[in-house]
């Protein structure tokens, strides 16, 4: 018998999987960063919508290994926004 959901729930999973391996990606990609480095990386990526995860996706696909997650606008607005709220 089908059972609908099992197969839905499959594919999102799937999904889910492939869109963390993409972010893991930046992750492994700056292991030789600092430590505090790393964990900015970290939050950046947590706090992520989906949106901004799929234009990081894009940009590391269209651009390879000259995208720097740090130097990108995003990742520099957030840190931004960052230190404005500690002050």
């Amino acid at each position: 018998m089908f059972d609908g959901k099992i197969e839905y729930k499959n594919i999102y999973t799937c999904i889910f999987k492939e869109r963390m391996q993409g972010m893991n990606y930046f992750l492994d990609m700056y292991k030789q960063e600092p430590q505090e480095v790393q964990e900015s990386i970290r939050q950046y990526i947590a706090e992520m919508g989906t949106l901004e995860k799929k234009a990081c996706e894009i940009a590391k696909d269209h651009l390879g290994t000259s995208f720097h997650l740090l130097k990108s606008n995003g990742y520099i607005d957030w840190c931004k926004k960052k230190q404005s709220e500690k002050k």
